[in-house]
């Protein structure tokens, strides 16, 4: 394998390129967050009984936040629930675990050498081309120049994980082949070209005016039923046990609270928070100088406004470009520093309440703040936290109730082996699933991997669960399973329609066109005119992948476009979005003698996929290999 690796090592280059993207799809950078293994007080995860830290996954929650935020601005608040940022975080983490501790199974490591290496090569630290010295160093990281930690030593251990993960993407990847069959196709896929005009006609004009009978619907959706149908389906009967079911046992008094605080004190003791209210002015960071001036104008003008007695509330909600604060007058709340963006901090944590900074930029644009005010670090009075700890105590105490309740059905319903009859008996409610597939999502629940892939582990007839779920427990019985299943037309029926109209438009459209090339002896422009469409032509030279105007992407004609001589007639091709013919007028092909310029890249183009795929293999490998638990009640009380 290492020899391998050695072989490959030049493609490198190109393979870290093209897959950077899925590396950080899988992992992230490991260095923007505390130490996995630092204690935290609790955990959230633990991989094969080594623990995740609340911190670590604070840390990305906080930055995947962030990400999210920029990704989509505005849009991010309509779908930030449905993203679930803290389970994005766990398993994030959690993938992040199992690859080091793959990797250190693998036998790889991270010397010290190649560690101070890689810092010493790092932009950030670097002056006229040469490392700035480990005391400017350490002082950038605890100025929190890179990410959110400001302790050298976890900036290295985190930057050490990362390599590592890199090393274990590297050793796994390394050995794919890609013939020369193979890199030959691909240049001269990327090279050829030719020249045609056509004649199309859009399936999505010819389905319009298509309306099937049901009978006819039904038949077209018996006769297609492979496309539909699933290997296996089951009805299963569950019973969510969820606080509802329990919250009317569940009493906080104050006296366990007050004890509660005294015995973990250490939970409470905080660090310096700062109060502040902000206006952004949106800029990207390579946006051209104009307006960046003119944000940084804007923001001058406001910071006057301010100083000069206007409210900075009202300015904000009129002003601001932060979606989140702006409604609520810009005011960010408390935060402790590491919390917001490293020039952000050094801003808010070097100013006096009450005084109104200067602007300044991030990534984000211009700020204009004002510090409200000031939490001395220390321990926060009970009555500051006593709601929280309220909170805590109940949470815990659900779950407690709910898993009791759940073992208590389990237990009746496998006595009496009947559990609508246990649960009828505890006065719980019964729930059909109806017949679901390994991919379907259960009614009232959304998606639930752990209890589907449970209820296809059961044999028919026994009592499964429970099953811990985030809104609780769930206990369920198998009632039928059904192989090769079709589920109800009326389940499909939007999908099966537009199939079988897609399917009629093409047959339609087949038909017509050769109706119309025949009568115009095969003169696309006349075949064109009879069916009352224009000629197109592919000005420039048409490339492999391109899009045809008015028809888009189309693999089948693409293929009849190559594989057509010039000056020859072809079709009718029924492609994915139009019926078309075609003549091609000119072929250019591809200069082979300029292959070996491209021949590393194209061979890191064909790797990446294949890699991806490699990657994900792995991952599910080591996920069904590994003893995985999450501390839901953590998440659910964190969200």
């Amino acid at each position: 394998m290492l020899n391998l690796f050695r072989e490959n090592l030049r493609h490198f280059k190109w393979i870290l390129w093209v897959v950077a993207g899925t590396f950080v799809v899988f992992f992230g950078t490991a260095w923007y967050a505390v130490d996995p293994n630092r204690s935290g007080g609790d955990w959230v995860a633990l991989v094969n009984d080594e623990p995740i830290s609340t911190n670590a996954w604070r840390a990305v929650a906080e930055n995947l936040e962030r990400e999210m935020r920029q990704l989509y601005g505005q849009r991010w608040a309509q779908f930030r629930e449905q993203a679930n940022v803290p389970r994005m975080a766990v398993e994030r983490l959690i993938t992040q675990r199992l690859v080091l501790q793959d990797a250190r199974r693998m036998g790889l490591r991270v010397t010290d050498a190649e560690l101070a290496h890689t810092i010493a090569a790092l932009p950030a630290f670097q002056r006229e081309g040469r490392f700035v010295g480990r005391e400017e160093y350490e002082q950038a990281i605890r100025r929190g120049l890179l990410g959110t930690t400001r302790d050298p030593v976890t900036f290295e251990e985190s930057l050490r994980d990362d390599l590592l993960l890199q090393k274990w993407q590297q050793i796994l990847t390394a050995g794919i082949p890609v013939t020369p069959e193979e890199i030959e196709r691909e240049y001269r896929r990327r090279h050829e070209r030719v020249t045609f005009e056509y004649v199309a006609l859009p399936l999505e004009q010819l389905a319009s005016g298509i309306t099937p009978t049901e009978e006819e619907l039904a038949a077209y959706y018996e006769a297609h039923r492979d496309r539909w149908a699933v290997d296996e389906a089951r009805r299963a009967l569950y019973v969510l046990i969820d606080d509802t079911a329990v919250a009317e046992r569940i009493e906080i008094s104050d006296d366990e609270i007050a004890r509660y605080y005294e015995e973990n004190k250490a939970l409470f003791t905080r660090p310096e928070e700062r109060r502040a209210r902000q206006v952004l002015i949106r800029v990207l960071p390579d946006a051209p100088a104009s307006e960046v001036e003119a944000a940084r104008e804007r923001a001058r003008r406001i910071a006057e406004r301010i100083r000069a007695g206007e409210d900075f509330a009202a300015i904000a909600r009129a002003e601001s470009d932060d979606e989140i604060s702006a409604p609520n007058g810009g005011d960010l709340g408390f935060f402790p520093r590491g919390r917001m963006v490293p020039q952000f901090d050094e801003v808010v944590f070097s100013l006096e309440p009450g005084i109104v900074s200067d602007p300044f930029r991030t990534d984000y644009g211009f700020h204009v703040v004002r510090v409200e005010e000031i939490r001395e670090e220390g321990l926060a009075p009970l009555d500051e936290v006593r709601q929280q700890i309220r909170d805590q105590l109940r949470f815990q105490r659900l779950r407690d109730e709910t898993r009791a309740l759940a073992e208590q059905l389990a237990t009746l319903a496998r006595e009496t082996g009947d559990l609508r009859q246990a649960a009828e008996q505890l006065e719980l409610t019964v729930s059909d699933s109806g017949f679901i597939s390994r991919a379907d999502t259960l009614p009232g629940l959304g998606p639930v991997p752990e209890l589907i892939n449970a209820i296809f582990s059961t044999d028919t007839g026994e009592i499964g669960g429970p099953v811990s779920l985030p809104r609780g427990e769930v206990l369920f019985t198998v009632e039928e399973a059904v192989e090769n299943f079709l589920p109800p037309l009326a389940t499909r029926r939007e999908q099966v329609l537009a199939e079988f109209r897609r399917d009629r438009a093409r047959e339609l459209g087949v038909e017509r066109m050769r109706q119309a090339l025949e009568a115009a002896g095969g003169d696309l422009a006349a075949a064109a005119r009879r069916l009352g469409v224009e000629v197109g032509r592919t000005e420039p030279a048409f490339l492999h992948g391109q899009s045809l105007p008015g028809i888009g992407p189309d693999p089948a004609v693409e293929q009849v476009a190559f594989a057509t001589p010039a000056g020859e007639l072809a079709g009718p091709v029924a492609g994915s979005r139009a019926v078309v013919a075609l003549r091609v007028l000119s072929r250019q092909e591809a200069d082979m003698a300029k292959l070996a310029e491209e021949r590393d890249q194209i061979i890191a183009a064909l790797r990446a996929p294949r890699a991806q795929r490699l990657m994900e293999a792995r991952l599910e490998e080591l996920r069904a290999e590994a003893e995985i638990r999450v501390n839901q009640e953590f998440i659910s009380l964190e969200s």
